[in-house]
């Protein structure tokens, strides 16, 4: 975890300087792979399966939704930086008051809709508002987007069980 977030304040420091952003985001990708693999260790593979074949079905929707829509998704900038805050209390509570699974179940869809609207949001950023200069940045919201939805959708998968 420490080796995720070192690497990711260096691609945050760097992320203008070229080849030390992509260093870094090289390294970043290695830990949180790492991460991501101790995580689904624990899950049935069939449902890391599932989880990852609605993940990217979900993703390529909404991408092509995003990049063909006339909607302003930046609007949404502030709804889900706000939802996203409130997860994070809402989980770090959970750690001192654990919750029924029920409650479990709601949260990860909750946080799967909150990561649906962060790949409409970042794909409309990058489309209309990033320079291609902020390519590593882009790149990176993306990437963190659909690591958070896999793992939301796991989450639920594995509630229904």
């Amino acid at each position: 975890m420490l080796g995720t977030f070192v690497s990711l304040a260096g691609l945050w420091w760097k992320r203008h300087s070229h080849p030390a952003n992509i260093a870094f985001l090289s390294v970043f990708t290695f830990f949180e792979a790492y991460v991501l693999g101790a995580a689904t260790a624990f899950y049935k593979d069939s449902i890391v399966a599932q989880a990852l074949a609605i993940t990217l079905g979900l993703f390529i929707v909404l991408t092509l939704f995003s990049m063909q829509s006339r909607y302003d998704f930046s609007k949404l900038g502030s709804i889900l930086f706000f939802s996203l805050w409130a997860v994070i209390l809402v989980g770090f509570v959970q750690i001192f008051l654990p919750f029924n699974r029920t409650f479990d179940l709601i949260m990860a869809v909750v946080i799967a809709l909150v990561f649906c609207g962060y790949i409409l949001y970042d794909t409309h950023m990058i489309m209309h508002r990033l320079s291609p200069d902020e390519y590593i940045i882009a790149s990176l919201d993306l990437y963190l987007d659909v690591v958070n939805l896999f793992l939301a959708i796991l989450r639920i998968l594995n509630n229904r069980d």
